[in-house]
């Protein structure tokens, strides 16, 4: 699930909420210390100052979105060690989980309402529903919100049998393409053994066995892994 800003500025609401004490503009945001960005054709020169500090100030209003929902105090979500746990939440991407489709539905009420009251809505486009069962089709505010098999989190494969294999299936291939992309280094004489074996283990295994901690490998898996290692 994505939070996106509303197009209206200036941001009162956006700008308490991550922060300000007062609604404020672009020009408004404090010049030093700041970030330079060249401008393009075009473009004044502090578009991306403006940017940066309106991103920063998004960011800080949808930790005070996820606050007040209370979702921590929610009884919604799904047991782990103990823990009842229903959100992961990294940058400004949030991922709601709950046993039932009415408590994850109470969940996203919860947010939504949060972030109309900071002027921010809901991407539906870019919401995805995966459910390890069968599941009714979500309307919110007359757009459909998209339900898949799987998706990438945070750069992994997850899907709906909770099955390691078809990562580590796309990790080979990506780690396969990187390798393709080296070609021309493996094959030069110019470059000796020693440095591409360094090359191989810098570029290409930290891209096969990334996530690898949270994998269960079987035998065909381990096979694999092996043979692509060789």
């Amino acid at each position: 699930m994505s939070l996106s800003g509303s197009p209206l500025y200036p941001l009162p609401k956006v700008t308490k909420a991550g922060g300000l004490g007062q609604p404020a503009t672009c020009r408004e945001f404090p010049t030093q210390p700041r970030l330079q960005e060249l401008p393009g054709p075009g473009e004044e020169g502090d578009s991306g100052i403006c940017s940066f500090y309106i991103s920063l100030i998004c960011w800080h209003a949808i930790v005070h979105i996820m606050r007040n929902a209370g979702l921590e105090e929610a009884q919604a979500g799904i047991k782990i060690a103990g823990r009842n746990i229903n959100n992961l939440r990294y940058a400004d991407d949030t991922t709601l989980m709950a046993e039932s489709e009415e408590e994850l539905k109470s969940l996203l009420m919860k947010v939504k309402v949060e972030s109309e009251k900071v002027g921010l809505k809901l991407n539906i486009q870019k919401m995805k529903i995966m459910a390890s069962g069968p599941i009714t089709s979500w309307e919110i505010d007359g757009e459909t919100v998209e339900t898949v098999s799987d998706f990438i989190f945070l750069g992994s494969k997850i899907t709906t049998d909770g099955d390691c294999s078809h990562e580590i299936k796309r990790r080979l291939l990506l780690g396969r393409k990187v390798m393709t992309n080296l070609d021309s280094m493996f094959k030069s004489r110019d470059i000796t053994l020693p440095t591409k074996v360094r090359l191989v283990k810098a570029m290409v295994f930290p891209v096969v066995v990334y996530g690898c901690e949270s994998w269960t490998i079987k035998k065909t898996e381990r096979r694999r892994i092996d043979a692509f290692e060789v």
